[in-house]
């Protein structure tokens, strides 16, 4: 496929760089932890943090979107990135905004939280807890300008998924939600002709491939690299992994990127 398309000042030369300069130390990430009140950040992804908060600072001029954000705290890692660039308006994240039915998950989870000030109201009804209350608190300290959209992943059309982050030009955008190939190129199919060249891609909870999901790292290495995206990095005890665009995937089209894995 030649040698990737991507300049020295794009998104993913950017994060890569970074990812060098703090190859010993990662970036402090302490005070996105803890909210206003002092308490713990729900679902806090403390060893991945550093290394969202880098993807976020590496955008140029385009946006940094989030698809599927559940609990916030990879909002905040990503959003907190976004705010070192010293741009505003510039972090969206979808979701559904709506937590789990099952109290008993949801007792478990806050427990992990003491002090948190919205404990007593999702305690006493997770399911109608309004979560984007949540997120515009976690977000304020940390980048007051980011925007959300909520957003079913399984019902609503593109249209309403690119109004969501306004139809703007991507340069990273970060995902958990695709648990198969086939939802993986159905939001491909969303943000393609928004991803810029050199952007970054995120793809959180995809390693290790297992017998329950070796379709959706399968589709990835068999219909986007090298050609589409380059891996730019991987880390032990990881679920996550980072790729690079190398040239537009409108270049594509539709259907070689719905074929399933491994067709010709």
């Amino acid at each position: 496929a030649g040698r990737p398309n991507r300049s020295l000042d794009s998104p993913s030369a950017r994060f890569v760089e970074a990812l060098g300069a703090c190859a010993l130390a990662g970036p402090r990430v302490d005070h996105l932890s803890a909210d206003q009140d002092g308490a713990k950040v729900l679902s806090f992804p403390r060893s991945a943090c550093p290394r969202y908060l880098l993807a976020g600072a590496a955008a140029v001029t385009g946006a940094v979107v989030e698809f599927g954000t559940w609990a916030l705290g990879s909002s905040r890692c990503f959003a907190a990135g976004v705010n070192l660039t010293n741009t505003t308006g510039q972090f969206f994240a979808l979701s559904s905004f709506r937590f789990s039915r099952d109290r008993r998950k949801i007792g478990a989870m806050l427990e992990w939280v003491p002090g948190l000030r919205f404990a007593p109201a999702i305690r006493d009804s997770p399911s109608r807890f309004e979560v984007m209350e949540l997120f515009g608190f976690y977000m304020q300290p940390v980048y007051p300008s980011a925007a959300a959209a909520r957003i079913d992943f399984e019902l609503d059309s593109p249209e309403k998924y690119r109004r969501g982050f306004l139809h703007r030009q991507i340069d990273v955008w970060a995902t958990d939600v695709p648990k198969s190939w086939r939802q993986l190129a159905a939001l491909l199919e969303v943000v393609w002709s928004h991803l810029s060249v050199g952007a970054v891609v995120v793809l959180a909870g995809v390693l290790p491939a297992t017998s329950e999901r070796p379709s959706l790292l399968q589709y990835v290495y068999t219909r986007l690299v090298p050609e589409f995206l380059e891996l730019l990095a991987v880390f032990p005890r990881s679920p996550d992994a980072f790729f690079g665009v190398r040239r537009p995937l409108t270049e594509a089209g539709a259907d070689p990127l719905l074929l399933p894995p491994g067709s010709a």
